[in-house]
């Protein structure tokens, strides 16, 4: 994997809106943040990789993701849980898939750690991300688009900062 890329596309897939955020390394910003459909999100990765420029997709992947198998309970909600899992998992194999064969360069990124919040142990909050060293952060954000933001940090020379 070459370390030096113009643009890190963060996904943290799911099963209706996954998370794409698009970071300008050479900028500090993201150019695009967004929560976006199955379809939007091969769209976009169609448009990106007819734009050029070296592209890094830093995608979560979802297999390493060990949460519906520590989950005890009733039999429906175990199932539920697993199911959920496996549908996320199924995006994260089609868009992984579809932006290799558009040439994309990709990397499988484990889901991180959840660092954040007081007590750490939960993940960011929009107040915690709009401190990041970054610009084109929007007014507001879901779930899935700051793990896609913090996917496309993570993997850039651009410091996480956690603040004190």
């Amino acid at each position: 994997m070459n370390d030096n890329y113009d643009y890190i596309l963060g996904i943290d897939p799911d099963t209706d809106k996954s998370g794409f955020a698009l970071l300008d390394v050479n900028c500090r910003a993201f150019e695009f943040i967004g929560a976006l459909t199955f379809v939007e999100g091969i769209k976009y990765l169609d448009a990106l990789a007819a734009r050029g420029g070296r592209i890094l997709v830093v995608i979560e992947d979802s297999d390493t993701s060990t949460a519906y198998r520590t989950l005890y309970g009733k039999p429906k909600v175990v199932f539920a849980m697993g199911r959920s899992v496996g549908k996320c998992h199924a995006t994260f194999e089609h868009l992984l898939q579809y932006a290799e064969s558009v040439g994309l360069e990709t990397y499988r990124q484990q889901p991180l750690q959840k660092i954040w919040g007081a007590h750490r142990d939960s993940k960011i909050s929009h107040k915690e991300l709009k401190y990041q060293d970054v610009q084109g952060i929007p007014s507001r954000t879901n779930p899935e688009m700051r793990d896609a933001c913090l996917l496309a940090l993570y993997r850039s020379p651009v410091a996480i900062v956690k603040k004190r």
